[in-house]
């Protein structure tokens, strides 16, 4: 094998190998930037992503912090009910708009789509659900830690 076939060899490869490990790598950042973002909308994961960042002073900022992200994770919540209400009543003024429009059988081909996105949304929830527990498990333990540090 000449020494230029053997160059391309290895260009090629370093190239596969680096788009490898950049798909790699931008995955796991992905996955680790919606489990954080997944764990701020839990009922407290916003003051533990806070406490996390900064340095909490003395009682009294932690309660002050505590009470402010309280109100605006109530507020956050609320919000994140009338949008998914509002996006209830448009996804069923949508159905109603196709059942009017398309034929029986056009219609019967969206409904199995549709009966296929609700089969695997409830099967990521699920999933989802299961993995929360786990993150609390390892939360909770955290906390633990944290607390046991802060009274030494």
């Amino acid at each position: 094998m000449s020494s230029r076939v053997k160059s391309y060899l290895v260009v090629g490869c370093s190239v596969i190998a680096g788009a490898i490990i950049g798909i790699l790598s931008t995955s796991a950042w992905q996955h680790q930037r919606n489990v954080s973002l997944a764990e701020t909308r839990l009922q407290g994961g916003l003051f533990r992503h806070i406490d996390r960042i900064i340095e909490i002073q003395d009682e009294t900022q932690r309660t002050e912090v505590l009470t402010a992200i309280r109100r605006a994770e109530q507020s956050f919540f609320q919000h994140r009910k009338r949008m998914a209400d509002s996006l209830a009543i448009d996804h069923q003024i949508l159905i109603d708009d196709l059942k009017s429009i398309l034929e029986t059988d056009q219609w019967e081909k969206v409904e199995t789509w549709l009966e296929r996105g609700r089969k695997h949304r409830m099967r990521e929830n699920g999933k989802h659900r299961s993995r929360q527990g786990r993150h609390q498990m390892r939360r909770d333990s955290s906390i633990h830690r944290s607390q046991k540090k802060s009274i030494e």
